[in-house]
């Protein structure tokens, strides 16, 4: 095959520009309290009565508008440059209903910056704002507040205002709200203009913290607060909430002008551990959330570790008897401060008007207010700051002060009984990156005279659109912000803190997208989109096309980090350095030198290529250049695809001065065998949807020799995608030089979308290709939808929401609609005002397909009537469709809409039989005054709908906006114990049954009070010692049961000396009385009596002695009988009785006591030799315990009984003490007391005792031991009556703690129903083993020798024995029981060291085995 000659033609015009923006973070740009947009509310004044005014103030003529949607309240207005423009809102403004959702946020748009402040003011209650534009509102805020007074309306309140839609607002109440605990974050939905406020439950919600997903604005301040609190005089205070990115550590203060005792200051912290110096002195360390407060006298300078806020409050006319009273006023940080401001004082209503300025000292003779220098005598100095500070007067109206430097201003004012306080204006700069430091990124493409931007605030960190490799931190394959939280739960948990600065670091988005100031003839245009945006598409173009356009690009995100990139961009831009470079193939290629269209720079001809390079110093952007030229390509083989160009390269530096580089991959020639002419034409250029297309195709054999080819004609668009086949020829015979046609291919363009197509013909001889051509036509769209808009219902009562179900559909069946705007208006009948407009964008509509959309809107007070839904979708300005729908309003006065109220119960709980105050308003919300109004109050029970109680009150009228509280005290007396439904209904004239408004929920508890402890009981074992089987010298026991009953006591009487000395190793009893002495007892027992003495028993004895107790344990010495019976005795004053003289019966001992002073009375004998006096009453201490021993017969003088049972009353008082109730030992018999009480009403009671398996319970009232497990009693309370459950436990030889629980319920109609439960815990430290352990020790340890030596190891021995022997049989036990007394009585020898503490180890390890006795038995 012959050469082929091969033109390479390439064109040089305008190419696209692409650079990344990374740079480090920077100031941010000037963002202060003047703006065009403003969104705020008003809050709370004296029940709602504040008269609502706007103050708006500006630097130049401008105008705006005044929006409360929820009110339909639009008011444009106008502002004159330096003046002030008052606008009043209607008081309704300030109605937010507690804890809910409400539509009254209010907006300010306007054409320039304006400054705006807000006023709430009634006479004696008034403070003002400054409102803040929303290009500096944030995502979290910490409010300032103070203490509240009685809610709702004197309360301390919070309100957030919802800027955009769908904005996730997440509320922690720092204290006690209504309806929100304190401490218990909650979420809420805010749309915009919704206001949410939460009120104090009289508590200070300073510290509350608001976060949220989009800028929200929040105002705080208090209803009527006292300051400081408890001075009189309250007021209303309130100001606008600055995010935390813009708090500040450095601050400025000056004294309230007319004030004599100072102002008071609060400092909020917004991070933990943050120290506050005042005056270079440590006043605080301050946790997140947490404020400090304190009363400055004179100026001060208040410095901070971390951003603080700051606020001044004024105190009440009560603090200093100045005429004045409290505002709340945000002290702006030094770091925010300006160097002008415009500023206003309200239109009237206050005499004294100031603004405190605080300016560097050096530049006080800078300022200029309203045109004039201030007085500089009117400064002094703060501190060692470098400022200072002065109050200055001004007049009312709209004022101007600027300075050489930064300076700070407050602006504030007094009346009689009022004031208002506001930061005169600031810089709100985002200057604390808290949880943030990532930098935003940006990626500009310019084309032509447009940049192109993409800025992102995630890992897409080039801002391309996609994960690139590295990007995707958190591995979940999507583009997502990027944080520290590793594991996703919300906490800054170990070694996620990757920079170190304690706090957990997330994108917070794009916030803002900017031009520097200086930046000249560029304009940023972008759609609105909502701060915190992942990804933002904008546009840089020139104002002026015609000039040149340089500046400087910032991207910020929602804590002030942000990015800069330089911007320079022309109308005709040119290009700088260019090279073109191509790279040929030598491989059987020569290059034509002599067809170059432009000659290049150099030619280079290394191995097997020849690089060709052309170079431009400068390219205009709109400069088109040829470079071409030929290349010879040498042997073609047929078939064969060859390689021309390796790669051609362009090379530049655009025009912001950035290197670009672009390749073209390799270029290829295809060689064919053969050569055909082909014609494919179709019969028309332009054809609608649904119809034929015909094509037409000549072909014509352009060879020397016949061919036989096949052919095909296909349906492609514009980039040549297949659509469909038409035509298939097959075996079509040539010869040479012929010509055939063949025609009627048919295509029908159907559904086929709209746009530019071609057909296709291609010519193949056997399996290659061997020719094609193309022909294009175009398919028109068909413009066509229907739409359709409904309501959900007819008919709406007032404050009800609307909901506007708007159905479109795509009729076409060719053309795609994009950007189509629905837009919904509603008016009312026969007027023209269009009160509600909403707008939606429909992004892409298909053929045939339908989409739905709904908007919502609420009747609120309008009007009863017949209103319009009117439906337009327009294309761009067109509009496609129009429908229509019609709907009413219905009128409060025959439907009670509009009604709301809340209802609150108070006591809740309330005990049964006491009275509950039932607290509850009404207000009409609706769209009529309403006359005749009937106010009901229902007590219902909900399980059965029971009415139990209905109160009625009848209004003659409540006019619209208009609430009304009432009180209604509720008697209890007949309200069984349960949960019940209070209900606030309202019946109108014209309604036939009453609407319920709200209801409330309270717990009638059953009036029992229930205690459970462990008692000190006094259990009495008497063994009357009388000679019961003769009868005779035997005393009255009916007597001395009633005496012992008449003292309170629980006793048990025994007459036989066995079952005494059974029942003394009994562990029930506390005290011992022995009264007689007819009988002995065993040595071993009269020592068990000794020790249990020793150990804490009481013991009363009367008559009753023996040789081996009478000196240790009674204090005496026996000498014998007296010889006759009934002398009397003289008792001197003591714990026992008065001084004076008793008539004793029977007969008396003769005997002396050791220690006369514990002698209390005397017996008198008269005889031959005169009177003789012998000691009648010994009252001693021995160990542990208490002793009476009475010397003459008290149980036989019983029958006198009056004074006798006096003195055994007192003397069991002294005998007992108190055991400790902390410390249990084995075998210890435990009491345990349950007490009930009615507190009103009878009862049913079930009370059920649960107890461990190691413990024994003894029924005192049965004696008997319980089996049960649990252990039931049922108990019937009469009204106030008490009644008392008296039990024992018995505690194992195992340490522990043994928790005994109570279950205390009742039954009401035959249902049973949980009270309260209660639990008393026996903690046993010791077990036999441990004790005798303990006491070897103790022994071992004394440091005696000689004979106390010998008696100590006698001791130990014995104890020994104990620890050795199994205690598996009575006789074990037994012997175990004789060893201790051996033990002790070895022990009692010993008098050179104390052994206190061991005998009553001893002690107890003797009762231990004692009570292992007697449970033997």
């Amino acid at each position: 095959m012959k050469n082929l000659i091969i033109k390479k033609l390439f064109r040089c015009s305008c190419f696209i520009l692409i650079w990344w923006i990374m740079t480090s973070l920077v100031a941010h740009g000037s963002y202060d309290s003047a703006g065009k947009e403003f969104f705020f509310a008003f809050q709370t004044n004296n029940y709602n009565r504040g008269y609502l005014s706007l103050f708006i103030t500006s630097q130049q003529d401008t105008q705006g508008t005044v929006k409360i949607p929820g009110l339909n309240f639009e008011q444009p207005f106008s502002v004159q440059a330096n003046e002030i423009t008052a606008i009043g809102i209607p008081s309704s403004a300030q109605s937010l209903p507690d804890n809910s959702i409400s539509k009254l946020g209010i907006s300010i748009t306007s054409e320039d910056e304006v400054t705006v402040y807000g006023l709430n003011h009634i006479k004696c209650t008034s403070d003002a704002f400054l409102a803040l534009p929303t290009d500096v509102l944030g995502f979290e805020y910490i409010a300032m507040s103070y203490k509240g007074l009685s809610p709702p309306f004197y309360a301390s309140h919070i309100t957030v205002i919802g800027i955009f839609d769908n904005s996730q607002v997440t509320i922690t109440p720092s204290s006690a709200a209504i309806g929100r605990p304190s401490g218990v974050p909650f979420t809420i939905t805010l749309n915009r203009f919704d206001t949410f406020i939460f009120s104090g439950d009289d508590t200070d919600l300073t510290g509350s913290i608001i976060t949220s997903t989009a800028p929200v604005a929040v105002m705080s301040g208090v209803g009527c607060a006292n300051v400081p609190v408890g001075y009189g005089s309250c007021d209303h205070i309130i100001e606008m909430m600055p995010p935390v990115a813009t708090w500040g550590k450095s601050f400025l203060t000056v004294p309230l002008a007319t004030r004599l005792k100072g102002d008071v200051f609060r400092i909020l912290a917004s991070q933990d551990g943050t120290t506050v110096h005042i005056d270079g002195v440590l006043v605080a360390t301050l946790n997140h959330g947490k404020f400090f407060e304190k009363i400055l006298t004179a100026r001060s300078q208040i410095e901070a570790s971390a951003p603080v806020l700051v606020a001044q409050y004024s105190p009440g006319q009560g603090f200093d008897n100045v005429i004045s009273d409290p505002f709340m006023m945000l002290i702006p940080p030094t770091e925010q401060f300006l160097n002008h401001y415009t500023f206003s004082t309200p239109a009237s209503g206050f005499t004294k008007n100031f603004v405190n300025v605080v300016v560097p000292t050096s530049a006080i003779s800078s300022l200029i207010l309203d045109g004039s220098p201030i007085n500089t005598a009117l400064f002094s100095s703060i501190g060692s700051s470098g400022f200072s500070g002065a109050q200055v007067p001004v007049y009312l109206g709209s004022h101007t002060i600027a300075g050489d430097v930064a300076f700070g201003i407050y602006v504030y004012g007094f009346g009689s009984y009022d004031s208002y306080g506001y930061p005169g204006g600031m810089a709100f700069q985002f200057i604390n990156p808290m949880g943030d430091t990532y930098l935003p990124n940006v990626r500009l493409r310019q084309i032509g005279d447009t940049i192109q931007g993409t800025a992102t605030d995630s890992e897409d960190i080039n801002a391309n659109g996609i994960l690139d490799a590295g990007e995707d931190l958190n591995g979940n394959g999507s583009i997502d912000r990027r944080s520290e939280d590793v594991n996703g739960n919300g906490k800054l948990d170990s070694g996620e803190d990757l920079n170190g600065n304690g706090f957990l670091d997330r994108d917070t988005g794009i916030f803002k997208i900017e031009l520097e100031p200086g930046s000249a003839n560029l304009q940023i245009n972008m759609l609105s989109f909502i701060p915190g945006a992942l990804s933002v598409n904008f546009s840089i173009t020139l104002i002026d096309p015609k000039k040149p356009g340089t500046g400087v690009l910032r991207i910020s995100d929602g804590v002030g980090n942000s990015v800069q990139a330089p911007i320079l961009l022309s109308g005709i831009p040119t290009l700088k350095d260019v090279r073109v470079i191509d790279t040929i193939s030598t491989s059987n290629i020569e290059i034509d030198t002599a067809t170059f269209s432009k000659p290049p720079f150099s030619i280079t001809i290394i191995f097997d290529k020849t690089i060709i390079e052309w170079r431009y110093d400068s390219f205009p952007a709109n400069l088109i250049e040829d470079l071409s030229f030929d290349v010879i390509l040498k042997n073609p083989i047929v078939g064969e695809q060859r390689i021309v160009s390796h790669k051609l390269e362009l090379l530049y530096t655009d025009a912001n001065g950035n290197p670009v580089r672009t390749e073209l991959g390799p270029q290829y020639v295809h060689v064919l065998n053969s050569a055909f002419n082909s014609i494919l034409s179709t019969d028309k250029p332009v054809y609608q949807a649904n119809v034929d297309v015909t094509t037409s195709v000549q072909i014509t054999n352009l060879s020397e020799y016949a061919r036989t080819i096949d052919a095909k004609v296909l349906i492609e668009d514009s980039q040549g995608i297949f659509v469909k086949g038409v035509a298939a020829l097959s075996n079509l015979n040539f010869s040479a030089g012929e010509t055939k046609s063949f025609s009627n291919f048919i295509f029908n363009t159907g559904s086929t979308l709209a746009g530019d197509f071609r057909a296709h013909l291609i010519l193949y001889e056997g399996q290659k290709q061997v020719g094609e051509t193309l022909a294009n036509f175009k398919i028109q769209p068909t413009i066509a939808l229907t739409s359709k808009v409904t309501t959900d219902k007819i008919a709406y009562k007032a404050n009800e929401q609307v909901t506007i179900i708007s159905t479109i559909q795509s009729t076409s069946p060719n053309y795609v609609f994009e950007n189509l705007v629905a837009r919904v208006t509603i008016s009312r009948q026969n007027t023209v005002d269009r009160i509600q407009v909403d707008t939606k964008t429909i992004p892409i509509l298909t053929p045939g397909q339908l989409t739905e959309l709904k908007s919502y809107w609420n009747t609120s007070t309008n009007p009863k009537g017949i209103y319009t839904v009117k439906l337009d979708v327009l294309e761009g300005i067109t509009v496609l469709s129009t429908s229509l729908a019609t709907f009413e309003i219905l009128g409060s006065k025959d439907t009670g809409d509009g009604l709301i109220g809340t209802i609150t119960a108070s006591p809740n709980p309330v005990y049964q039989g006491r009275d509950e105050t039932i607290t509850y308003t009404v207000t009409n919300k609706g769209n009529e005054d309403i006359a005749n109004l009937n106010i009901k109050i229902l007590i219902v029970n909900p399980d059965t709908q029971e009415v139990k109680t209905a109160f009625s009150n009848q209004l003659s009228a409540i006019g619209m906006g208009e609430p009304i509280t009432g009180v209604q005290a509720v008697s209890t007396a007949n309200l069984s114990p349960r949960t019940y439904l209070v209900i606030l209904q309202a019946l109108t004239a014209g309604m036939i049954k009453p609407k319920t408004l709200a209801s409330a929920t309270f717990e009638v508890k059953p009036g029992i009070e229930v205690t459970k402890f462990i008692p000190d009981v006094e259990n009495i074992l008497v063994w009357l010692n009388y000679p019961w089987q003769s009868g005779q010298k035997c005393p009255d026991r009916d007597l001395i049961e009633q005496a012992l009953t008449e003292a309170g006591v629980s006793y048990r009487i025994v007459l036989d000396k066995k079952d005494f000395e059974t029942e003394l190793r009994n562990p029930y009893y506390t005290d011992i009385v022995i009264l007689g002495d007819h009988y002995p007892i065993e040595d071993h027992f009269a020592e068990e009596l000794r020790e249990q003495v020793y150990s804490g028993r009481g013991l009363l004895s009367s008559m009753f002695n023996r040789q081996n107790l009478d000196s240790d344990l009674f204090g005496i010495k026996f000498n014998g009988h007296l010889s006759d019976s009934d002398y009397p005795v003289n008792l001197l004053q003591s714990g026992i009785s008065e001084a004076g003289s008793l008539q004793p019966y029977g007969r008396a001992l003769n005997v002396k006591a050791i220690n006369p002073s514990e002698n209390i009375g005397w017996i008198s004998e008269t005889s031959k030799k005169g009177i003789s006096d012998y000691p009648a009453v010994i009252k001693r201490s021995y160990g542990n315990g208490n002793v009476l021993f009475f010397a003459f017969d008290l149980g036989l003088s019983i029958q006198n009984h009056d004074q006798f049972a006096t003195l055994l009353k007192n003397s069991l008082n002294f005998i007992h003490k108190q055991a400790d109730a902390t410390v249990f030992y084995p075998e210890q018999l435990i009491p345990i007391e349950i007490k009930v009480k009615s507190l009103g009403g009878t009862f049913d009671l079930k009370i059920t005792e649960t107890y461990p398996s190691d413990l024994k319970l003894y029924d005192a009232s049965t004696g008997k031991w319980i089996t049960d497990n649990p252990w039931v009693m049922n108990v019937s309370l009469s009204s106030n009556e008490t009644k008392t459950m008296l039990y024992y436990a018995l505690t194992p030889d195992r340490s522990g703690t043994y928790t005994l629980q109570t279950e205390i319920g009742y039954m009401d109609n035959g249902t049973y129903n949980l009270y309260q439960n209660l639990s008393a815990d026996i903690v046993v430290n010791k077990t036999t083993s441990s004790l005798t352990g303990d006491i070897i020790i103790a022994l071992n340890a004394l440091q005696v020798s000689g004979q106390e030596r010998a008696k100590v190891n006698n001791a130990i021995g014995y104890i020994r024995n104990v620890q050795s022997r199994s205690s598996i049989s009575i006789q074990d036990i037994e012997q175990n029981i004789h060893d201790m007394l051996q033990a002790t009585d070895s022990l009692c020898f010993v008098t050179s060291v104390d052994v206190t503490s061991i005998r009553l180890m001893m002690d107890k390890l003797l009762e231990t085995m004692e009570g292992e006795w007697y449970m033997y038995q």
